[in-house]
């Protein structure tokens, strides 16, 4: 794959991307043209974008103007784009058919029944375990001061994104006729492959899946990752000295030649960091440590050096040199007998982990790639009894989803497609204009002036997952009509598998994009340049 990757991007100048699909069953290969040099051009506040907060999130009917305008760059000039969306100003009506554009994370609808129940019992509950623990740190953190509240603001929201998602998709899977369901087919494939001298050797694929699965509850508290912004940058880079070392299609994914461009922009770009929350955070990654592995386990206590989290957090943070990105370049520069000589403390102690990260690395990888294999046959197998109509899980790669604008019952309601701008409004006046139920100053500055039924929100059951946000909803005549910023809490087990009796995609409708950009931000001479 490395070496596949490489040729392609000396070949084309493209970014280059060997993309695992079906589980293992299939392997493509994605070209990327590349901009680096991307311009904010306009954006509202947060406040409208995230009107109802993480109250309203995942919830509908919804009014946010959850949109932003970049533009992207070449040679220092706005890039010349040859193929781009046209703009319908009076975007999607009821019963339209729609198609979304993106490239959505991650869907696991592949996964065996066995497969379902160890995310179900072992890795969503520690999952949503981790991120309560996080959101809980940074409320704290966020309650020293309205500074604190800014800078973790961001984190904070998404960690509650996380939270509320992983919560939905594990409600949808401890649903027992899901399971139930899920057994039901893999019994019809097992007669299909049964009836097939062939064929019968597939099955073992499951009993391979369902062996890893015990495998990986072994693993489940086993860590040497700290979770932080500066952990982070100082484990990427103690990680590379060694890498860099070896032909490229010998190293970790990450740090091969094809993905070097977009590695070095994460390392080495001017990005804030904050001391205090660093601090924090770094404390609480350091105290799980302990709970997962034991106080007297001595991996902890080389990390701990005979303090107590709080205090080496404290000291750590305060004697490091990786707040800057010219403090990481030099760093990085010193190549791996620097980097094993550097006395910086948060180096020090990501390379005491380094061992036992490759050692975990090393044998959860082992498990991906045996999976990959047994996946390929199942995947196989379900070729053979219903053909290969059925699309590959979502993997972060661009595809075309499809579906109707459409709305939905829900606790015996019928929620109509779409919402009206004036309805923001209403909503606020509901929830007695307290946060954060509070539209922007500029919002009621110009509300006379706006068109109350304007549409402002919409859904459609295309199918979508995290990762989609930003995604152009587009009209069967090749125009933009929206923009996707969120699902409803019906669509969060399509991690699992997907519905289109409740689960909805929501969306910024065009008209109501324009409409604000016109008539509340002055930005009319924006508006006038979409679609062209």
């Amino acid at each position: 794959m490395a070496q596949i990757e490489k040729e392609s991007l000396d070949k084309t100048g493209l970014r280059s991307d060997v993309v695992t699909l079906y589980g293992g069953g299939r392997y493509h290969l994605y070209r990327y043209k590349k901009y680096t040099d991307v311009r904010l051009v306009w954006a509202p506040e947060a406040a409208s974008a995230f009107f109802g907060g993480d109250a309203d999130n995942f919830e509908y009917p919804r009014y946010c103007l959850d949109v932003t305008l970049f533009r992207v760059y070449e040679d220092g000039k706005p890039a010349k784009i040859d193929h781009f969306l046209k703009m319908d100003p009076d975007g999607a009506k009821d019963g339209d058919l729609v198609f979304v554009s993106g490239n959505p994370g991650r869907t696991r609808r592949i996964l065996t029944s066995d497969a379902v129940e160890f995310q179900r019992d072992t890795a969503l509950p520690r999952t949503l375990n981790l991120l309560r623990r996080r959101e809980i740190a940074l409320q704290q953190y966020g309650l020293e001061g309205p500074e604190q509240t800014r800078r973790g603001r961001d984190d904070l929201f998404g960690v509650q994104n996380s939270r509320k998602a992983y919560t939905g998709m594990l409600a949808g899977i401890q649903d027992p006729s899901f399971i139930e369901a899920k057994r039901k087919n893999e019994q019809d494939i097992f007669k299909t492959l049964q009836a097939d001298p062939k064929l019968a050797g597939l099955a073992k694929a499951w009993e391979t899946i369902s062996d890893l699965q015990s495998k990986r509850r072994d693993m489940v508290l086993k860590s040497a990752s700290l979770r932080t912004q500066l952990a982070g940058f100082a484990e990427k880079i103690v990680l590379m000295a060694t890498e860099d070392t070896k032909p490229s299609a010998q190293r970790l994914r990450e740090f091969r030649d094809s993905a070097r461009q977009s590695l070095e922009q994460e390392l080495f770009s001017e990005v804030p960091v904050y001391d205090d929350l660093e601090r924090a955070l770094l404390a609480d990654e350091l105290s799980r440590l302990v709970e997962d592995r034991g106080g007297n386990d001595p991996l902890v206590q080389s990390v701990l050096a005979g303090k107590n989290p709080r205090t080496r957090a404290a000291e750590i943070i305060a004697g490091t040199k990786l707040h800057t990105a010219q403090g990481r370049k030099e760093l990085a520069k010193l190549g791996l007998e620097g980097i094993k000589n550097s006395t910086d403390p948060l180096v020090v102690l990501l390379r005491s982990l380094e061992p036992e990260y490759r050692k975990i690395r090393e044998a959860s990888e082992a498990i991906d790639e045996q999976e990959r294999q047994a996946y390929a046959k199942v995947t196989e197998a379900k070729f053979a009894a219903g053909g290969d109509s059925v699309y590959p899980d979502a993997t972060f790669t661009l595809r075309l989803s499809y579906g109707a604008v459409s709305g939905y019952q829900s606790k015996g309601k019928a929620i109509p497609a779409h919402t009206k701008i004036g309805g923001a409004f209403e909503h606020e006046k509901v929830h007695l204009q307290k946060d954060p139920w509070v539209l922007p100053k500029s919002w009621h500055a110009a509300k006379d002036s706006l068109n109350p039924d304007t549409p402002f929100n919409f859904v459609s059951t295309a199918d979508i997952i995290g990762g989609n946000s930003g995604s152009p909803v587009v009209s069967r005549d090749g125009a933009m009509v929206g923009i996707i910023f969120d699902g409803n809490i019906e669509s969060l087990p399509g991690d699992f598998y997907y519905s289109d009796q409740q689960a909805r995609s929501v969306s910024v409708h065009i008209a109501g994009v324009l409409e604000a950009m016109r008539k509340i931000y002055q930005a009319g001479h924006l508006a006038d340049q979409m679609g062209k």
